[in-house]
C-alpha cells in the first residue's frame, strides 16, 4: 500500500473509452533484484560470449520460465532497451514471448519463455534432412511470425536454423524465433546498408548494401531449402565466394534427394529465392501457396474445443476495465502452457489465413462454421480487441478466454493480488496499479488510475482489498 494511496482514494466515474491495458503494457525494465521474483538455477541450460541462460521458477505462481542474463559491460544498452521496445510489440505464438526484464548495477535479466526442444540447426544436424510434413509445419510457423514482425514495420535479418527453437522435445512442439540480435525498425525514408548475418544466408540486395525487410523472405526459402537436403544452395570456400554464389549461381535441384521432393515445394523455394525483389513473395503470399494446402490438409482441429471456446466468447463480458486489466496480468503471469495450448488449438482454427491474429471477417466466419450460430460480431470483437489494431492479436485472445476455473480459482487470484500488492501490505493502491500495468505508458495518466481503482474498491478507503480484488473478478462472465 504506497503512501500515494489516500490521495487516489477517491470515486469516480467509469474509465473513458479508448485503448485498455494489453500485455504489452506489462513488459518495462525494473530496477529490482530479480532473486526476490524468481528462483534461478545454478548451473546454465545455454551460454554465449554475452550471456547466459537459466532455468528459473517464477515464485508467487511456480510458473517454470528462462532468465537470459546478459552482463552490462558486455551490451550495449540503448540497443538491448530498442529490442526490447521492438518484442512488446511482437505478439506471436511463433515469436519466444517476454515476461518482465529486470536489471542490476552488473546485469540485465531478461525472462521469457522456457523453451525445451532442439535448435532447428541441431535437428537439422541430427536428422540430415526433414519430411516435407515436417518442414510445411515449421515453416508455416516461421512465415507467420515474419508476417508479424513486418506488419509492426522491422526486419528482422538474422533468419537461419540457429535462430529458431522448439518449445518442446515431443511431436507437437512448435517452432519459436529466439534471436533478434540484429533486428532493427524499417525506416520509411532509406533503405538498410549493413552487411550483417551469416554469409549463406544473405540476399543478394543485402550484399550489395540497399535492402529491405525482403531479405527475410530469402533467409526463409534457404533455411527451406537445407532443411530439405541439408546443405545450402550457394557456397563457397570463402566469404567473397559465398557471395559471388548468391548474385551470380542459379538455384538448382540436383542432388538426389530432390527427385523425392514436390514439385509445389520447390516452387515455394524458388518464389522466396527469388533474385528480383518484384518476383520475391511477401510472407502473406507464401502463406497461402499450394504447398501448405497439400501438406498441411490433414492437420486434425479439435472442433469440441473450438466449439465450447466460441460458446464461452459468445457469452464472455467485461463491464469494467479493472476486471479487464486484472485478465490481462492474470493471462500474462498467471495463465499455465497447458491452458496456453489449448487456446491456441482454437486461435490457430480461426485464424485462416495463417497471419498470427484473427481479424473480424475470420472470427465471424468461424462462428458460422463451428457453432453455426448468428451472433454480435461488432460486440464480441470489441470485446477481445483490446488495443483497438482491427484484429485479435494472440494475448489479447488468451486473456480473455482463459477457463473460468483459472479466472476464479482462489490460489491464482491470491498469486495475482499478492504481485500487485508490491509492499505486502494486504491492499492494492493506485500507484501500485500504475507500476504494475504501465509505468512507461503516457497514454495512461494518474487520473486513470485512480478511476481504475475506484471501480473495485466498494468501501472507498483508496485501496483494494483482497475480497473486493476477488468480489470484482467474481462478476466476470466467462
Amino acid at each position: 500500500m504506497s503512501s500515494m494511496g489516500k490521495c487516489f482514494g477517491m470515486r469516480s466515474k467509469k474509465p473513458s473509452k479508448g485503448r485498455e491495458i494489453t500485455s504489452k503494457d506489462l513488459i518495462s525494465f525494473k530496477y529490482s533484484p530479480i532473486s526476490e521474483h524468481y528462483d534461478i538455477e545454478p548451473n546454465p541450460i545455454g551460454t554465449s560470449s554475452i550471456s547466459q541462460v537459466k532455468k528459473a521458477t517464477h515464485k508467487a505462481t511456480k510458473q517454470i520460465r528462462a532468465v537470459k542474463i546478459i552482463s552490462k559491460k558486455k551490451i550495449d544498452e540503448e540497443k538491448l532497451r530498442k529490442e526490447i521496445q521492438m518484442r512488446k510489440h511482437l505478439d506471436h505464438p511463433n515469436i519466444l514471448k517476454i515476461y518482465d526484464v529486470f536489471y542490476d548495477t552488473e546485469n540485465f535479466y531478461i525472462v521469457s519463455d522456457l523453451c525445451t526442444g532442439k535448435e532447428l540447426f541441431e535437428h537439422i544436424q541430427k536428422q540430415a534432412t526433414i519430411t516435407e510434413e515436417m518442414a510445411a509445419k515449421i515453416m508455416k510457423g516461421l512465415l507467420s511470425a515474419i508476417s508479424c514482425i513486418h506488419r509492426n514495420n522491422y526486419a528482422h535479418r538474422n533468419i537461419k536454423p540457429e535462430s529458431l527453437r522448439f518449445d518442446r522435445d515431443t511431436p507437437e512442439a512448435i517452432i519459436k524465433i529466439t534471436n533478434f540480435t540484429n533486428a532493427e525498425a524499417i525506416s520509411d525514408y532509406e533503405p538498410f546498408k549493413e552487411l550483417l548475418g551469416t554469409p549463406e544466408y544473405l540476399a543478394p540486395e543485402m550484399i550489395d548494401g540497399l535492402y529491405n525487410n525482403s531479405v527475410d523472405l530469402w533467409a526463409c526459402g534457404i533455411t527451406l531449402y537445407i532443411m530439405l537436403c541439408g546443405q545450402a544452395p550457394f557456397t563457397g570456400k570463402s566469404r567473397q565466394e559465398v557471395f559471388d554464389s548468391i548474385k551470380n549461381k542459379p538455384l538448382e535441384f540436383k542432388e538426389n534427394v530432390w527427385s523425392q521432393v514436390s514439385n509445389e515445394c520447390k516452387d515455394l523455394i524458388q518464389k522466396l529465392l527469388a533474385k528480383g525483389l518484384a518476383e520475391r513473395v511477401t510472407a502473406d503470399q507464401a502463406l497461402q501457396h499450394a504447398w501448405f494446402r497439400m501438406k498441411l490438409a490433414e492437420q486434425k482441429i479439435d472442433e469440441n474445443n473450438v466449439k465450447e471456446t466460441l460458446e464461452r466468447l459468445k457469452n464472455f463480458r467485461v463491464e469494467k476495465k479493472v476486471q479487464s486489466a486484472i485478465l490481462t496480468f492474470m493471462a500474462h503471469y498467471v495463465a499455465t502452457k497447458e491452458e496456453k495450448d489449448k487456446l491456441l488449438n482454437v486461435f490457430q482454427a480461426l485464424d485462416t489465413n495463417n497471419d498470427g491474429q484473427v481479424s473480424k471477417a475470420e472470427l465471424k466466419e468461424g462462428f458460422n462454421k463451428f457453432l453455426l450460430k448468428t451472433v454480435n460480431i461488432d460486440e464480441i470483437f470489441a470485446e477481445l480487441d483490446k488495443n483497438q489494431s482491427e484484429n485479435i492479436e494472440y494475448s489479447e485472445f488468451v486473456t480473455m478466454m482463459m477457463d473460468k476455473n483459472v479466472v476464479r480459482s482462489q490460489a491464482n487470484l491470491k498469486a495475482a493480488f499478492d504481485l500487485l500488492d508490491k509492499d505486502h501490505s494486504g491492499k492494492i493502491s493506485a500507484e501500485e496499479l500504475r507500476e504494475a500495468f504501465g509505468a512507461e505508458v503516457v497514454l495512461f495518466d494518474d487520473a486513470y488510475w485512480r478511476e481504475l481503482l475506484a471501480e473495485a474498491d466498494k468501501d472507498g478507503d483508496g485501496f483494494i482489498g483482497f475480497q473486493e480484488f476477488v468480489d470484482i473478478m467474481a462478476q466476470v462472465k466467462v
